[in-house]
């Protein structure tokens, strides 16, 4: 039986994708492997909560308090703003104003900055401008938050705006006719039905700020901490990305263990932040179906 063209090619297609995605998956699972196996003997008590010194010394409790800080209330931070932000674009802007479309292909462009420009500018206007006249506005550890969040913003603006607009038009419509006003439409009826995309993109930004130096070097992120016991909002702070990166470039042969053992916690916090956030999008997805079934 003769295979027509069109058949041809389609297998060929077919071939290259599925190597394509064979090759990928096996480079993925080898560096997993490589860091699991090469960071497991590393992790200790005192690896983890052991306090930093001034020399190359076990100890990421400083570390890991900076980047729950920084990563946590930057990505809370950055999901209350950005979906304020997506409602009011969604459900309360004008369609047709210049204005509005302006400021949606500004955040589409802005999602696709490199992400050290996020830190220029939260220096430059934060720490240059703004700390002029308000303390907090130093580098420290608030300065870190701030960048953080200006980083992951326009990501969950843009997923968040896409949940919005799958709603369907007759959740809003079914409120309004038992007297709802707009806002109680939005909150009880289109705001549960749009929280698993709303938090799928909060993962997507999560995932893409939680390994981040670069936005944050300029706004205090320190290579090591010493005198501390405790990372607060207005004190240095270091990360562990940037502890890693501060071992590959001043130590990079005596330190290769322990660079395996930071990546492996970073991660391994990636993962927990990860299984969080799928839990409540999860959680939110079947109250959805309930509703729809039952509704």
């Amino acid at each position: 039986m003769r295979l027509k063209r069109g058949q041809i090619t389609q297998g060929i297609a077919f071939g290259i994708f599925s190597g394509a995605i064979l090759l990928i998956a096996f480079v993925f699972f080898a560096i997993l492997f490589l860091i699991i196996s090469n960071g497991i003997p590393v992790i200790s008590f005192e690896f983890l909560f052991g306090e930093p010194g001034s020399d190359v010394e076990k100890g990421l409790s400083l570390q890991i308090q900076g980047t729950l800080l920084v990563s946590g209330l930057g990505t809370f931070l950055a999901m209350v703003l950005g979906l304020t932000t997506a409602i009011y674009l969604v459900e309360y802007a004008s369609k047709t104003s210049r204005f509005v479309k302006m400021i949606n292909v500004s955040l589409a462009n802005l999602a696709g900055i490199p992400a050290i420009m996020f830190g220029l500018f939260a220096y430059a206007f934060f720490v240059q401008f703004i700390g002029q006249y308000i303390d907090w506005f130093q580098p420290n550890t608030f300065m870190g938050i701030l960048s953080m969040a200006l980083l992951e913003f326009p990501i969950i603006v843009q997923a968040s705006k896409d949940a919005l607009l799958r709603v369907p038009e007759g959740f809003k419509m079914a409120a309004y006719a038992v007297g709802a006003t707009k806002w109680q439409a939005i909150r009880l009826q289109v705001l549960p039905y749009a929280w698993p995309g709303v938090i799928t993109g909060t993962i997507l930004a999560l995932a893409r700020g939680i390994g981040e130096t670069a936005t944050i070097i300029f706004i205090g992120a320190q290579f090591r901490i010493v005198g501390l016991t405790m990372v607060g909002l207005t004190s240095p702070f270091s990360t562990l990305s940037m502890e890693l990166y501060s071992y590959l470039k001043s130590y990079p042969l005596d330190t290769i263990p322990l660079q395996y053992g930071i990546a492996l916690m970073l991660l391994i916090l990636t993962l927990v932040f990860n299984l969080l956030a799928t839990f409540v999008r999860r959680r939110y997805q079947k109250k959805t179906a309930a509703y729809l079934r039952h509704g």
